[in-house]
C-alpha cells in the first residue's frame, strides 16, 4: 500500500480520458484519498479480525477482491 499512490493516479488518468473529462488536481487529490483509505480501512479491519500481520491482511483482501471479481 506504501507505493500505490502513483498507481492510483494512473487509473483515475484512465478513467478521465475514458470520460472525456478534466479533473483539477485537488479533485484528483480527493479521489485518490478515498480509495487509500477504503483500501487501508479494510485491510486494517482483517488484520485487527483475524490477528493476521499487515502484509497477511492486505494479501487476504487483495484474494478476496480477486476471488469477487471472477465470480461476477
Amino acid at each position: 500500500m506504501a507505493n500505490c499512490g502513483g498507481v492510483i493516479v494512473s487509473y483515475l488518468e484512465w478513467l478521465q480520458n475514458v470520460r472525456n473529462e478534466h479533473w483539477t488536481e485537488a479533485k484528483v487529490n480527493q479521489e485518490l484519498e478515498k480509495m487509500i483509505i477504503k483500501a487501508f480501512d479494510k485491510v486494517w479491519d482483517k488484520y485487527f479480525g483475524k490477528q493476521l500481520s499487515l502484509k497477511q491482511a492486505a494479501y487476504e483482501v487483495a484474494m478476496e477482491r480477486l476471488i469477487q471479481k471472477n465470480l461476477t
